[in-house]
């Protein structure tokens, strides 16, 4: 439609820029015939024109008043003319239709969203009486920037308000929305009058997304609703303030990544609950420190790995409680040292058998200042495949307070009611413990 008007105002522009205006005594020419000048020194001769009005004058000589200043001459005729080769269109004398306020129209289209590039509409006037729909309408925003500002379109159904630029029916902006029966708001009003809704709908589909806001006294809220995804891109800082509670619900997986430091303050206490399992990875050091107690439960398996050093420093006490099971300690290369610098160290097996196997090299007991005591309420035997050493000042062996040996420096004692020396057949029966055999007769002494 616009080509058409703008192409009509065209040549009406162009078929008014020539007129020629001419004298002559052609009787017999009128608006709208053709003519081909002719004659001297005129201009446009043997140009073809046509005649857009002619004045025709007749003089009558017989009943002219002063007759005798006649010029003679008894028909006159003025014409217009204009080339024909000039777009005809005659000019625009019709006054410009000019609407009067806004109008009311519904949304018109193919589908949920009929727009083109420019978000424009189209629109059917109510008194519109042929089911046709207008020209694309442009649509009022908030901002209308280059590239950027708001964007709402109006779908189809909707009824929405529409004026016309300096009153021009070919200049239609649609301007905003209005609810009607057909139409209501998300809302039920005026329950809801202190809300102020951002609605809208799912294209192709059912659901929404929603901000609203809540004014009413004492119930403030902000709301909003997402029907999928929510995407927020902060490109530098954010801050968030809650002067009470928080909580956060997520219904499967939640990935955070933090480029650089992260730090949590906790005034009082927290609790994490993980129904399955946790990995903690950690690339540089970790380091806890509790001002009060700290306390691991494990109900199953525990396992732990260090693949360089280990310290634990205890300022109190520390105890290994195994109720049922085993303890062992492995060391596979190196030494293993403990070292009680002052205090006591006790070993105690209640119920069971203590064994100390020492399958490379030798083993080491050394006290000073103390005294290194074998309790043992059955028999305590002592094996070595090549020899047995016992080295000191005084040694006593004592199987009573009667019977007993004690070496000192200097001197052997052996004290016993009966002494058997390389004992044979006249030494009474002994268990399997007691060497015997070897060397020459037997010696008996009798110690009074």
């Amino acid at each position: 439609v616009g080509r058409i008007v703008s192409a009509l105002r065209m040549a009406q522009e162009r078929g008014g820029d020539r007129r020629n205006r001419a004298i002559g005594d052609c009787v017999s020419l009128g608006s709208g015939m053709r003519l081909v000048l002719s004659g001297d020194r005129i201009p446009g001769t043997g140009d073809s024109y046509l005649c857009l009005s002619a004045t025709h004058h007749f003089v009558s000589e017989a009943y002219g008043s002063g007759g005798q200043d006649s010029d003679g001459y008894a028909f006159t005729g003025r014409y217009v003319l204009m080339p024909d080769t000039a777009p005809m269109a005659p000019p625009r004398r019709t006054r410009v239709p000019v609407v009067q306020g806004p109008q009311t129209a519904e949304v018109v289209g193919e589908g949920e969203i009929d727009c083109d590039e420019y978000g424009r509409i189209l629109v059917k006037f109510h008194w519109d009486l042929h089911e046709k729909y207008s020209m694309r309408c442009r649509v009022s925003q908030n901002w209308a920037g280059g590239g950027w500002g708001g964007m709402m379109i109006p779908r189809i159904g909707m009824e929405v308000m529409v004026e016309f630029l300096d009153g021009d029916p070919d200049k239609p902006v649609v301007c905003g929305n209005v609810f009607n029966g057909k139409n209501a708001p998300p809302y039920p009003l005026p329950d809801n009058k202190s809300k102020m809704v951002l609605r809208s709908q799912t294209h192709q589909g059912s659901g929404f997304n929603e901000l609203s806001f809540e004014d009413q006294a004492g119930g403030e809220e902000i709301y909003m609703h997402g029907q999928k995804d929510h995407r927020v891109m902060i490109l530098n800082d954010q801050n968030q303030n809650i002067g009470n509670n928080r909580a956060k619900t997520i219904g499967n997986n939640q990935t955070e990544s933090v480029g650089n430091d992260k730090t949590i303050t906790v005034g009082n206490n927290h609790t994490e609950n993980i129904a399955a399992d946790k990995t903690l990875s950690v690339g540089g050091n970790h380091g806890e420190s509790v001002t009060g107690n700290m306390s691991v439960s494990v109900t199953g398996n525990r396992s732990e790995s260090v693949s360089g050093s280990r310290t634990l420093q205890v300022t109190g006490d520390d105890g290994t409680t195994v109720s049922k099971g085993d303890h062992s300690l492995t060391v596979k290369t190196g030494n293993h040292a403990m070292t009680v610098e002052t205090g006591n160290h006790s070993t105690t097996v209640k119920t069971g058998e203590q064994h100390i196997s020492v399958l490379a090299a030798g083993q080491y007991t050394t006290v000073k200042n103390d005294i290194i005591t074998v309790s043992e309420s059955g028999a305590v035997t002592v094996k070595a495949a090549t020899g047995i050493v016992l080295e000191a000042p005084n040694i006593l062996l004592k199987a009573d307070a009667n019977n007993f040996i004690q070496i000192s420096k200097g001197q052997v004692i052996i004290e016993g009611a009966e002494t058997y020396v390389n004992p044979r057949e006249t030494a009474p029966d002994t268990d399997a413990s007691t060497p015997s055999g070897g060397g020459g007769g037997a010696r008996r002494a009798s110690i009074l």
